[in-house]
């Protein structure tokens, strides 16, 4: 049984309720146990880029211009594919993750040395692309999906890094994190594996959550950007809570009631209201949502540990009064304490 047909058994189990969470991750060829693996991964990580520097230090870079470091870098990505696609244990897959990371590195270092950024950055996103495409490997597609992710911001912000563009780019990644979690949930397993989507959500996850924290800082510097201009992208933002909520609970109007179902809609409306100003907190509790359906502890925690930050971040945010802060944290639990008491109630009546 291969991966696709493994995950749709699981899936089929986990609707059934014999299972829950997801799907193991099932590797053939990992006979060792998991303390040897994880030593055989470190040590290829440990190992790989210092063979790899010693041989790229040995070569005479001088006169060669960008040329040199393109080819390097190519042969390296080449070579690694076999290790990368088939290793037999774990070291070998590893190493072949490191050697192929390294050439795609080295091969920007050559194309910076003859071109523009922007050059490397379209030229980093289609190798990112498709040594996505090819590796089997999660870890690997997991970063080849960050410098695609980068290589796209970067292409939007190149040319007028402003506060506009943060802003801009910042909303664009809030929803296509949320498009991803969403597509994870709703499409066929068999048809898009989810060892392809799971990588690419959680590197649009993991740059999200760090444009939220950030974000604020680095566009507070912008002296370029217009107050309807930061309104309106905030709003967007943070309509991104209700329509999450508004596809995972909408289908399930029947079980839960029009009542609960369009108060749990009013309720995100009004937190995402509340969080305009702080993209952290609405993004870190439509993570969680999301998180609830597909039984993902990982992504469960780091919604949480999110939250937390973000809130923490907000409290110490100068655009804000203490008083505004105070009435947005109050109101804010008030309304979800009073979604906890109507949904424990409700629970209750059902069970009895």
């Amino acid at each position: 049984m291969n991966g696709p047909e493994a995950e749709a058994l699981w899936l089929r189990l986990r609707e059934a309720g014999v299972v829950s969470g997801d799907a193991p991750m099932l590797d053939p060829d990992a006979t060792a146990p998991w303390p040897i693996r994880l030593l055989g991964g470190v040590g290829a990580w440990i190992a790989v880029p210092l063979l790899l520097g010693f041989v790229l230090a040995s070569i005479d870079w001088n006169g060669a211009h960008g040329m040199a470091p393109i080819l390097v870098g190519a042969i390296l990505a080449a070579a690694s594919l076999p290790w990368l696609r088939g290793g037999r244990d774990e070291f070998q897959r590893q190493a072949g993750t490191v050697g192929n990371l390294c050439g795609l590195l080295v091969i920007a270092v050559g194309i910076a040395s003859e071109g523009s950024s922007t050059m490397v950055a379209l030229v980093m996103a289609g190798l990112a692309a498709v040594m996505f495409k090819l590796s089997p490997q999660w870890l690997h597609r997991f970063l080849c999906a960050g410098g695609l992710v980068t290589s796209l911001i970067w292409l939007l912000v190149a040319e007028r890094f402003a506060a506009e563009s943060l802003a801009l780019v910042q909303a664009l990644l809030v929803w296509a994190t949320a498009a991803a979690w969403l597509l994870r949930i709703h499409v066929d397993p068999v048809r898009y594996p989810r060892s392809a989507i799971d990588p690419f959500a959680w590197a649009l996850t993991i740059i999200a959550l760090a444009a939220a924290w950030f974000g604020n800082w680095l566009t507070g510097y912008g002296h370029d950007i217009h107050l309807r201009t930061l309104q309106v992208l905030s709003v967007a933002e943070a309509a991104m809570l209700p329509v999450v909520a508004g596809i995972l609970v909408v289908p399930r109007r029947e079980v839960l009631g029009m009542a609960t179902t369009v108060g749990l809609m009013l309720a995100t409306v009004v937190l995402a209201w509340l969080w305009r100003w702080a993209p952290g907190v609405s993004l870190s509790i439509s993570l969680l949502l999301l998180a609830v359906p597909m039984g993902a502890s990982v992504l469960l925690l780091v919604s949480v540990l999110s939250l937390a930050i973000s809130l923490l971040q907000y409290y110490f945010q100068m655009a804000d009064t203490l008083l505004a802060k105070s009435l947005a944290l109050a109101i804010a639990g008030g309304v979800v304490l009073a979604l906890h008491l109507i949904l424990r109630a409700r629970a209750r009546r059902v069970a009895t």
